[in-house]
């Protein structure tokens, strides 16, 4: 299932392509649920829009930033919403999160995720996630965590 893996510094990253049972970020979090506890989840886009939101989340703290809504503390996978055509940037500090991405990648058909993509490489440094997840028909996963890209490598290797 994995189809590209590389190292742009300090990120490592791999592709993991959707089949069989795979079906994106849900499946990853059913195996890894601790990818997100305790984490600042940024959405910049879901779904290929802009997501809304309501009452009901920004009493459960949700806020919206210029574009990007962004959901402090979650603890599981049902603490922010999963959808294809979505990017999530996941930040295991409050503090981290000061810059607000500029652009997105999902829905650029000429998004390639590899080492020498300079302009993805450069936005994603100007954010300073720890970890970033693109979610298409394929999912993409950079994170600052070597041994959460190894975990990932072990599990959903063929």
């Amino acid at each position: 299932m994995i189809s590209q893996e590389g190292e742009h510094k300090p990120y490592l990253w791999i592709v993991i392509n959707s089949s069989g049972n795979f079906r994106g970020l849900g499946s990853i979090l059913k195996v890894f649920p601790q990818l997100v506890k305790d984490t600042t989840i940024l959405i910049p886009i879901f779904d290929s829009e802009h997501l809304d939101i309501g009452p009901e989340q920004e009493a459960e703290g949700w806020e919206k930033r210029g574009d990007c809504v962004v959901i402090k503390d979650v603890q599981n996978m049902e603490d922010f919403p999963i959808a294809e055509n979505s990017e999530y940037y996941l930040f295991t500090e409050d503090n981290d999160l000061v810059h607000m991405p500029e652009e997105t990648f999902v829905d650029d058909i000429f998004f390639v995720p590899t080492d020498d993509n300079h302009e993805f490489w450069n936005a994603i440094k100007k954010v300073n996630p720890e970890t970033v997840i693109i979610e298409r028909d394929f999912t993409f996963i950079a994170s600052k965590n070597e041994r959460l890209i190894l975990a990932l490598k072990q599990r959903f290797s063929e």
